[in-house]
């Protein structure tokens, strides 16, 4: 199911093909919302599928859909709003919550959302692999490692790390987030150890 395409009337589709592009982008601009971050199942069949915006998410998901799915304003759409935006992923995400992979290459901007455990480590390195074969355009990962997590346990989450191959993601940069860590484990907790082994074994490479 997806949402149904109207038919443009001929005096407004001559219209605006006459525009020039960049008055197309800066009008879809003041439509679709921009450099701002959403969870990835925005971009999911799901979303696709729904009615009307969450109450974690306002974004008139209906008109937005239309734009991706409607031929005249598809490129522009993912022009403004897809290669735009941040897209947040959470460890252990459904797969109902991935992005249609025909909006996967278009994404720029991917921020993910985990913690300190082997599990949480395995799954990142799994899902580094499905984010090199689907994203393809890829300039920023951010990986924000969650500290207050109550099944954490950094001794084994750092022997883990140490001791797999480094996790490879396909983009021009990459940034860590160390979030909570004081609060959980104090001043005693030695993050610096922490932040020099995560860089050793979790980096960015530009795709050839």
């Amino acid at each position: 199911m997806s949402v149904m395409s109207p038919t443009l009337t001929p005096a407004f589709a001559n219209g605006w093909r006459k525009l020039p592009n960049e008055l197309k982008l800066e009008i879809f601009s003041n439509v679709l919302p921009h450099n701002q971050t959403f969870d990835i199942g925005i971009l999911s069949d799901a979303s696709r599928q729904s009615k009307s915006p969450t109450a974690e998410d306002p974004t008139d998901i209906q008109l937005l859909w239309l734009f991706l799915e409607h031929p005249e304003f598809r490129d522009l759409a993912i022009a403004v709003f897809v290669k735009t935006n941040e897209f947040r992923v959470k460890v252990f995400s459904k797969g109902r919550e991935r992005p249609l992979r025909s909006l996967c290459a278009h994404v720029q901007y991917l921020c993910i959302n985990t913690w300190a455990s082997c599990s949480a480590w395995d799954w990142l390195a799994s899902y580094a692999k499905y984010t090199n074969y689907y994203y393809k355009s890829l300039r920023r990962v951010k990986v924000v490692i969650d500290g207050l997590r109550h099944s954490m346990d950094p001794p084994k989450f750092q022997e883990r790390a140490a001791t797999t191959g480094p996790i490879v993601f396909e983009a021009e940069t990459l940034k860590v987030g160390y979030w909570g860590w004081r609060q959980k484990l104090g001043s005693a907790f030695d993050i610096a150890e922490l932040r020099e082994l995560v860089a050793s074994n979790l980096m960015a490479r530009k795709a050839l």
